[in-house]
């Protein structure tokens, strides 16, 4: 039924005098037709549409959002004045409200001239009224002055030549206009229809008002049911849908017959036995429309065979075997076969029901009595044939050819996940393609709908190409009955197996078993046989526990063995073969049967990826059996490979050939080996395949078996970790590499390679290096590559390095340099300690200078008597001079024995001084190696601290171990298809309505693919499972390198996706390539995070977690062993310093205490000095001399007052020590002066030393840093003030910058992210390199989009 809608005639404009501008009237005549359409959806009934309004869609378009609440959602339509319903194809449903009418419209669209009126017949008996459609292309008039208003035109409908009714249409319109008329009252059938023009055709262009006759609709008014049949009705409006739609409905369909046990809505059944009796419900399982479309009378073939000619119990096993939930290859389960169809075409039955088997991989067969589906799935076997029972014992094998084994398939279905549409499920296997050659096989899953069935389905196709490959035939007798097309059958071929493997039983005894022939037994083996009863066919397998000649004890009597039965032998040497019989014809009584090599295996390699477990079935050697259990490790002098020799090979000769593929062309062949194992060196880059076989003394080679592996020189994962001054480099390096091969790391100061320059060639497997001597938080970019003499890598991407910035960190590391050594500890102990030393070096003293005015009362005050004083207090005297000279010069471990001793004390001091040296030495040299372990864990804890506090909210990664090496897809080659999983956090929940952004990395090099979309794509992807048990996809694809287009890029994708329904469970993240060529492909960096805008790659949150606890445990087990160490470090020190320290402290009391006291103790000094010095004078030239030869430390101390002729006056005071050895001198001094002419006067400070210090006031014992100059770099601990000017080339801030006026040329952040240059241009950008984002000048705001494409621009616009 149609309507149109009318508009108001507003009129035209006049216009008048000179100058006019002409005017256009607005158009008011409007038209909108009113589509009311009833479709037919199938035989019912049904169970209905999933959902009326989501499930129904308008050009692909669903009427309801899938996010809409309910009816009353008006925002989630997205189509409005629209009607929808459905029947359900009931015997007894009721006409659909508002369709009350059949309609019929018969086109016409020819131009009714004055003179030339148009006229049609209505034949049809049935038509109770007409409605004629009536339009004009356009209606208007210009006048002379140009104005464009409304027109007019006149017409009459006549009925058999007499008037109707007379008609006109006013206004204006510059397009077409459509106007009906209803005539109620009709004459008998037949009668004749007329259009006439009254208004004079136009002859002007100036006016245009031409009418055409469009179309006349024929109407019965009837309400019609139509029961038993399944209706879909439509009315809209066409201004919403102005062309015709194409409507698409998701329908559960058919109700059909299912067993009473079954759920179709869990796919289980009841427990217990099924008594053959059913129900009516929907499902999808194609065991069961099989059934409905093998026994209904009215949509399938029910009339020629009933229920009664199909075995419902076989398709009661495979309904269940359909049902089993396996893995759809996207993270989450689902059932293994389901059937989604739509019949809309008449075919032949056989090709119907065959087509619908294949969904369960099965054949039709018939045995005369019922109609059989034998599915290919595991089973026993039901007859069992031997040299005993066919005809001559003889067998004959035939193998497919080569063009017959299919390496590739690609699988056409029906795509659930994309309305239905179809797709393409590309299917692989890599090991065949380079065994067999690339031979693909193109077919189409029919009733399939789920992208894991097509997948499956296609991986059948090949496994069943791979493994089964023989064809076996032979004659029997009556036997051959015993089974029907599609059954298991067991061969055992004793003369192929070179071993008895069959024959029929002879005798019984209870356990004993008399066979026709001998046979041999190796570990468990069992006696196998075939019982048939009434619970059906089966197999029996006994335990063999002995042997006897022919006669064979069982583990148990066996049941329902009988003589003349056939039997077989089941060892785990050697084993029956299995075959799924073809084909059976007569021959004159006799049955000649062909049957195709079957795998039981196969069915688990297909549903879970199982590996494929050889068996023998031959113990002939004359092929050599195969090796096994190929490896490929990495040596010092290459590659290793090693396999291991055949398990069954007997006798000598054996020899081993290994040929050696070099991206799939021959690159050398390694003959008659005699080990098993071979190593490679200096093999070129390239992916390498290595085929090894075994070698008789005939020369005959057994089966290959492979391996693979790759030889390259891409250096993985390189990373930096700043620390002070410098900056660490990490990297992988590939497992299989040249040994002679080198790594190159290269440096600039910018992201730009034309810049940089080879930093350093290390030698391989070196994986780290420092890059040290650095300034404060300098930015760094770090290529690295390996190389050799004839090779060289590919460079890794640019890595940023930055050295610390952190202050605090920064003015540690610069006091360290002074309190890490063994020299600064000791000076700071001295200092620390001297009040102390001198309260004591007083009271010592004043007992020395007692003893001494005691001896020279007694002896006199002539000093030779002095000679006779203690030679115990002598050596006290001199030891401890020598050691305070030592501590003062703050090289005790160097001290060196004085030139003013005798021989036994300067050898004694020497010896001590070596000891102590020796000590101190291992002590910084241990004490600098903690500092250094210290210092490394101390920087990795700060990178992962600095890992976690970088997450962010708002860009939270919700794609688990992204960062890690096998979460990161690489593929290169030919016709690659590659999949990695990636897990997501369990913290992601989903609702409807919410957003999601998944993102990745791809870096392409000249890949591309024959075909066209979607078939090639890279990237990821997010499956989660909806309430309603159907699978949502969220994906990243990059699909445009396709028929033949080569791309070579790098960049960052990323999709936003809005969750259509609620989410029941999320699976995981697939990161896969699909293409047919390219150099290389990878993809890495997948995020999930929510929200609509992606941002730059995160780790998650729970990475960092980990790896923070991974290194906090290595950390504690350091930190518990470096304690050990510490422990025996200081009970080592604590001897030395008291072996040391009483002579030091006490000599030095005594120095102390000699500027404090009388003359007499300073006389008497100073005699004992010159008395023994001059005896041992000579002897302590020559030990000085060999002293000083090997290492010389002085300690001198000059004060000098001058006054000179000019009455210029100065006074210095200077303080030197300095240590020679090994070649290197040392040198500390503090030289402080005054001068004065008498007109000026100046003072000077001056401190040589390679590192300088002031430390705080230690009161409380502790020693803290305050100014610490080292290594050219000043650390202050504490705030900078000055009063003027603070002058250098860069001046950087880890926090803060406040200043109430900066004055500057330009500002520079983030690398050019944000710039702001000296003529005030701002510019923010997020890639530097790339025309991106806003630019701001005194005239213009420009904002440039990711393509470099002006988008917004304000201001002056020239």
């Amino acid at each position: 039924m149609c309507g149109f809608f009318i508009g108001v005639n507003m009129g035209g404009k006049k216009g008048g005098g000179g100058g006019h501008t002409p005017v256009e009237a607005p158009d008011s005549l409007l038209s909108s037709q009113r589509l009311s359409a009833i479709g037919i959806i199938s035989l019912g009934p049904i169970k209905g549409p999933v959902n009326k309004w989501k499930s129904t869609y308008l050009d692909n378009t669903p009427i309801q959002n899938a996010s809409g609440k309910d009816d009353n959602d008006v925002d989630s339509f997205n189509f409005t004045n629209m009607e929808i319903q459905y029947t359900l194809g009931t015997q007894d449903q009721l006409p659909m409200t508002g369709f009350d009418s059949s309609q019929r419209e018969v086109p016409i669209g020819i131009e009714v001239k004055k003179e030339r009126p148009i006229t049609r017949s209505i034949i049809d008996p049935d038509v109770d009224r007409l409605r004629v459609t009536i339009g004009v292309n356009a209606l208007f008039s210009q006048n002379d002055q140009g104005d464009t208003n409304g027109a007019s035109v006149e017409f009459e409908i006549l009925i058999n030549g007499n008037l109707y009714k007379s008609y006109s249409i006013n206004g204006k319109s510059s397009s077409r206009f459509y106007r009906s008329y209803i005539i109620d009252e009709l004459p008998p059938k037949p009668f004749n229809v007329t259009v006439r023009r009254v208004t004079a055709d136009s002859k002007s262009q100036r006016l245009q008002n031409a009418i055409v006759w469009s179309s006349y609709t024929e109407i019965i008014d009837a309400k019609l049911s139509y029961p038993n049949i399944a209706m879909i009705g439509i009315k809209t409006d066409s201004r919403h849908t102005p062309n015709f739609p194409n409507v698409n409905s998701l329908l559960d369909g058919r109700i059909i017959s299912v067993p009473s046990t079954y759920d179709p809505e869990t796919r289980t059944y009841a427990p217990g036995i099924w008594r053959g009796d059913f129900k009516k419900a929907w499902t999808e399982n194609p065991a069961w429309i099989f059934y409905d479309l093998a026994t209904n009378p009215d949509v399938g073939i029910g009339k020629r065979i009933s229920e009664y000619g199909l075995n419902k119990f076989q398709l009661y096993q495979i309904a269940q075997y359909c049902d089993e939930l396996v893995p759809d290859g996207y993270g989450g389960k689902e059932p293994r076969m389901t059937a989604g169809i739509w019949i809309t075409e008449q075919r032949s039955a056989y090709e119907v029901l065959n087509d619908m088997s294949s969904v369960f991989r099965a054949i039709v067969a018939w045995n005369g009595m019922q109609m059989l589906a034998i599915q290919d799935r595991p089973t026993d076997p039901v007859c069992t044939y031997s040299q005993a029972n066919v005809i001559d014992g003889k067998f004959a094998r035939q193998y497919v050819p080569l063009k017959s084994i299919y390496t590739a398939v690609e699988v056409e279905y029906a795509d659930k996940n994309n309305m239905y549409q179809k797709a393409i499920e590309y299917v692989v296997d890599d090991e065949m393609v380079a065994r067999y050659g690339y031979n693909v096989k193109k077919i189409t899953a029919f009733a399939c709908t789920s992208r894991g069935q097509a997948r499956r389905y296609g991986k059948w196709v090949l496994v069943t190409s791979k493994l089964e490959q023989c064809t076996i035939t032979f004659t029997v007798g009556r036997e051959g009955l015993h089974h029907l097309p599609g059954d298991i059958i067991e061969v055992a071929d004793n003369s192929w197996a070179k071993t008895n493997l069959g024959g029929r039983v002879v005798a019984i005894n209870q356990s004993a078993v008399e066979l026709d022939r001998e046979i041999k037994i190796e570990g468990d083996s069992y006696l196998s046989y075939v019982v048939r009863d009434n619970n059906g066919q089966r197999t029996e397998r006994v335990k063999i526990i002995s042997i006897a000649g022919n006669i064979v004890n069982l583990e148990r009597a066996p049941e329902n063995l009988t003589p003349d039965d056939n039997w077989a032998l089941q060892t785990p040497l050697v084993r029956t073969e299995l075959y799924r019989a073809i084909g059976i014809s007569e021959n004159d009584g006799n049955y000649t049967i062909t049957a195709l090599q079957h795998e039981p295996q196969k069915q688990v390699i297909v549903d879970n990826s199982a590996n494929f477990e050889p068996r023998n079935t031959t113990l002939h050697q004359a092929g050599v059996s195969a090796v096994s259990d190929a490896e490929v490790t990495a040596e010092g002098s290459g590659i290793s490979l090693s396999f291991k020799p055949p398990a069954n090979f007997v006798g000598q000769g054996l020899k081993y050939q290994v040929k050696l593929y070099r991206n799939s062309n021959l690159f050398n062949v390694y003959d008659d080996l005699d080990q098993p194992s071979i190593a490679f060196s200096d093999l070129p880059d390239g992916d390498y395949i290595a085929e090894i076989r075994a070698k008789n003394l005939a020369g005959q080679l057994s089966e290959p078996i492979t391996k693979s592996f790759s030889v390259n020189f891409d250096i993985k994962e390189l990373v930096t970790v700043s620390k002070v001054m410098g900056i660490d480099l990490n990297w992988r390096n590939p497992i299989f590499a040249n040994t002679n091969a080198a790594i190159e790391i290269w440096v600039s100061k910018d992201n730009n390679f034309a810049n940089a320059r080879k930093l350093i060639t290390l030698a391989y497997p070196t994986n780290s290096y420092s890059y040290t001597g650095l300034g404060v938080a300098e930015t760094y970019y770090f290529w690295a590559r390996m190389v050799s003499k004839d090779v060289a890598g590919k460079f890794t991407e640019a890595v940023q390095g930055v050295t610390e910035r952190n202050a605090q960190k920064i003015v540690d590391y610069i006091h360290g340099q002074i309190n890490k050594s063994a020299l600064t500890e000791d000076l700071l102990k001295e200092i620390t300690s001297s009040l102390e030393v001198a309260k004591s070096a007083k009271s010592i003293a004043e007992n020395a200078v007692a003893k001494a005015l005691n001896e020279a009362q007694v002896r006199g005050t002539q000093i030779n008597e002095l000679k006779k004083v203690d030679t115990q207090q002598a050596e006290t005297i001199k030891t401890a001079t020598a050691k305070a000279e030592s501590a003062l010069s703050g090289i005790t471990a160097e001290q060196k024995a004085r030139a003013d001793g005798d021989s036994v004390e300067a050898q004694a001091r020497q010896a001590l001084a070596g000891r102590v040296a020796n000590a101190e030495s291992g002590i910084a040299s241990l004490r600098e190696t903690v500092n250094q372990k210290d210092s490394a864990r101390a920087t990795e804890i700060r990178n992962l601290s600095a890992k976690v506090d970088g997450v962010s909210v708002g860009g939270r990664n919700y794609a688990l171990l992204t960062g890690s090496q096998d979460k990161i897809l690489t593929v290169n080659g030919s016709n690659q298809t590659k999949t990695v999983n990636v897990d997501v956090s369990p913290a992601l929940s989903l609702t409807q309505g919410d957003s999601l952004i998944i993102s990745c990395d791809i870096d392409l090099s000249n890949a591309t693919s024959i075909y066209g979309k979607p078939y090639p794509r890279i990237g990821s992807e997010l499956s989660v499972v909806y309430d309603d048990n159907s699978v949502g996809y969220f994906s990243a694809w990059y699909d445009e390198a396709v028929n033949g287009v080569k791309k070579t890029l790098k960049q960052r994708i990323s999709a936003q996706h809005t969750i259509p329904k609620a989410v029941k469970s999320i699976r995981n993240i697939i990161v896969q390539a699909r293409y047919q060529t390219s150099d290389y492909i990878k993809v890495s960096n997948v995020k999930l995070e929510r929200g609509t805008v992606a941002t730059d790659w995160s780790p998650a949150p729970e990475d960092s977690s980990t790896e923070i606890a991974r290194v906090s445990a290595d950390l504690t087990n350091y930190q518990q062993a470096q304690a050990t160490i510490n422990n025996a470090q200081s009970q080592k020190l604590g001897e030395l310093t008291a072996r040391v320290g009483a002579a030091e402290g006490s000599i030095a009391n005594i120095r102390t205490a000699k500027a404090d006291k009388s003359e007499v103790a300073s006389i008497a000094q100073q005699s004992l000095r010159a008395t023994w010095q001059a005896d041992a004078q000579a002897k302590a030239d020559k030990a000085k001399t060999d002293a000083v030869a090997q290492s010389k430390a002085e300690i001198d101390v000059v004060s000098r007052t001058v006054a000179g002729v000019n009455n210029k006056l100065s006074s210095t005071h200077t303080i030197k020590t300095q240590v020679v050895g090994g070649g290197r001198t040392a040198i500390a001094g503090i030289a402080l002066g005054a001068s004065s002419d008498g007109r000026t006067a100046e003072s000077s400070v001056i401190v040589m030393a390679d590192k300088f210090g002031v430390v705080k006031n230690a009161t409380d014992g502790t020693v803290q840093n305050v100014f610490t100059l080292a290594n050219g770099r000043l650390a202050l601990s504490g705030d900078l003030i000055a009063d003027g000017a603070i002058l250098g080339q860069h001046i950087r801030a880890n926090q803060t910058i406040n200043s109430p006026i900066i004055n500057g040329g330009s500002l520079n952040i983030g690398d050019g992210r944000f710039a702001v240059n000296n003529q005030g241009q701002v510019s923010i950008r997020a890639n530097p390199n790339n025309n991106v984002g806003l630019y701001i000048n005194n005239e213009t705001i420009i904002v440039y989009d990711d393509r470099g494409m002006i988008r917004v621009k304000i201001g002056r616009l020239s």
